[in-house]
């Protein structure tokens, strides 16, 4: 790969990096926060893998302009399909 090529590709993954939605560890209000969303990605009938369902709700919360977002996975165990995900999140915008 040339030296540019490596450039541009750092430049882009710093910028994506610097909008980044912050993902909470636990479910209560962060302070300085009000509460912007509701975030489903998923739902009984239509189940993703676990990081398609993990990373939709971040990319819901960035396409919205919220800096943290708190994130629960359901899974559903199926006997030949195996496991599947949805996920739930709540989406946060904080004063700056």
């Amino acid at each position: 790969m040339k030296p540019s090529k490596i450039v541009i590709s750092l430049a882009l993954a710093a910028s994506t990096a610097l909008g980044a939605v912050e993902v909470l560890t636990t479910a209560d209000k962060p302070a300085g926060c009000e509460q912007m969303a509701r975030i489903q990605v998923g739902d009984m009938f239509n189940r993703h893998s676990r990081d398609v369902a993990w990373q939709g709700v971040i990319d819901e919360a960035e396409k919205m302009g919220a800096q943290k977002v708190y994130i629960e996975l359901t899974s559903q165990n199926h006997q030949k399909l195996g496991r599947s995900y949805a996920a739930t999140g709540t989406a946060y915008k904080c004063a700056k």
